[in-house]
């Protein structure tokens, strides 16, 4: 006939071991699955057979292990399917916990990249801030010191002024006394000595005082330069 329930069903006599599971299997494939041949041919007697009728004819036994077996493989494809479902899930997860991580990573990575170019900014910043600071500090001290040189300076041509004028009049007192109990001819040398050494005095004062302006302008010319030089910068 050459069906291809032959080559199952020529193991007909061997289904009768209990521990054939795999042949138990194949037999209960044959009754539980779609047959394309109605008939197939008995090995017992060479004659053709309904399906339905070997089924029949086929011990109870046999057909409880094979409506148990099917039960068992059935159970056996779902423990299957759960058991890969359940692995996919497990993958799914683990593959989303590590993009989570991942992407945690980089944002990590990006925030602490950003405070660090902020601080470096601000410290930037601050460093330059300090710098011109410290220049207008620097000028300010500038200013300072300049007024007190000056003012130092303009106390010490007034002393020096009193002290030239009080030593000429002193010495202009004691010329006019002396005079008084000398001679003419005396009064009238030492009269003129006097006034020499008086109008010498006076230039050398004027001399001093002319001096001591020059070097406080020039010192105040200085410190401006170098004010406008430092503010400029």
């Amino acid at each position: 006939m050459g069906t291809p329930l032959l080559s199952i069903l020529k193991q007909h006599h061997y289904l009768c071991i209990k521990s054939d599971q795999e042949r138990l299997l194949k037999l209960c494939n044959i009754f539980f699955t779609p047959v394309p041949h109605k008939k197939v041919r008995n090995l017992q007697n060479g004659r053709p057979e309904d399906i339905d009728t070997l089924r029949i004819t086929l011990p109870a036994e046999i057909m409880g292990q094979a409506h148990f077996l099917k039960a068992v493989n059935g159970r056996i494809v779902v423990v299957k399917v759960a058991v890969v479902v359940v692995v996919v899930v497990v993958v799914v997860v683990v593959v989303v916990v590590v993009v989570v991580v991942v992407v945690v990573v980089v944002v990590v990575v990006v925030v602490v990249v950003v405070v660090v170019l902020v601080v470096v900014e601000v410290a930037v910043r601050v460093v330059v801030v300090l710098v011109i600071v410290e220049v207008k500090v620097v000028v300010l001290v500038a200013v300072v010191v300049e007024v007190v040189v000056v003012q130092i300076l303009v106390e010490v041509v007034v002393v020096v002024v009193v002290v030239v004028g009080s030593s000429s009049s002193s010495s202009s007192s004691s010329s006019s006394s002396s005079s008084s109990s000398r001679s003419s001819e005396s009064k009238s040398c030492s009269g003129s000595s006097r006034s020499s050494s008086s109008s010498s005095s006076r230039s050398s004062i004027v001399v001093v005082v002319v001096v001591v302006v020059v070097v406080v302008l020039v010192v105040m010319a200085v410190m401006v330069v170098i004010v406008v030089v430092s503010w400029t910068r």
